[in-house]
């Protein structure tokens, strides 16, 4: 079965307060055809048109990852995702930060979600976690 993963435009309010209000912005519209703006895939392949980010899973560990970030941890408590899926399952956020550049079990949290092909914000939330809090964060990779 291959599952499908659309990224909506609001995963351009990515970085959000302990209430889910965004404090720290990074945009992604996925306005322009054929731009991923900087998201690669592994085990997926992925493609960027009308404000969506889609992808289809090609291996197992499907992820979708982004280097070049530089945003502090203690700006936010998570990542917010909107989404959908045909299958239930749960997403890993992996990050790297100044000092271990690198995705590690140590820096990933989880989020669930339902298969049933609408549209869902998820949260993950990072606030807690030393990795996170006083960090400088370099790299993102949803899996």
């Amino acid at each position: 079965m291959i599952k499908r993963l659309l990224l909506a435009c609001s995963f351009a309010a990515a970085m959000a307060a302990a209430n889910g209000t965004p404090n720290f912005r990074q945009g992604f519209e996925f306005g322009s055809s054929g731009d991923t703006e900087g998201w690669a895939a592994a085990n997926s392949s992925i493609s960027a048109d009308g404000g969506l980010l889609t992808g289809s899973v090609t291996n197992g560990d499907p992820q979708i990852v982004r280097t070049g970030f530089s945003f502090p941890g203690s700006a936010s408590s998570g990542l917010l995702v909107r989404m959908r899926s045909s299958v239930n399952g749960g997403a890993d956020l992996f990050w790297g930060r100044v000092g271990a550049d690198n995705y590690a079990a140590e820096r990933r949290v989880d989020a669930n979600y339902t298969g049933n092909g609408e549209f869902q914000t998820l949260f993950f939330s990072c606030s807690g976690d030393n990795e996170w809090n006083e960090q400088t964060m370099t790299r993102l990779r949803i899996d």
